[in-house]
């Protein structure tokens, strides 16, 4: 089946590229005070926001069973 616009879609790399890629991607460094920077971000980003949804269906369902 094709699609409206399947002609526009990249190709996929070759393996040339892949492993340039690679070679390239292994060289970064990354510093340790970059590493918390990314942990921090997401912890604030990812963890937090689904613990207070959970605490806040929780606080709900508290309420409608009369537990709070």
């Amino acid at each position: 089946m094709k699609f409206w616009n399947s002609d526009r879609m990249p190709d996929l790399p070759t393996a040339e590229e892949t492993k340039k890629r690679e070679e390239e991607l292994s060289k970064i460094k990354i510093s340790l005070s970059d590493r918390f920077v990314m942990v921090g971000t997401a912890f604030v980003c990812l963890f937090l926001p689904a613990v207070l949804i959970l605490l806040g269906i929780v606080f709900v369902v508290m309420l409608v069973f009369g537990l709070f």
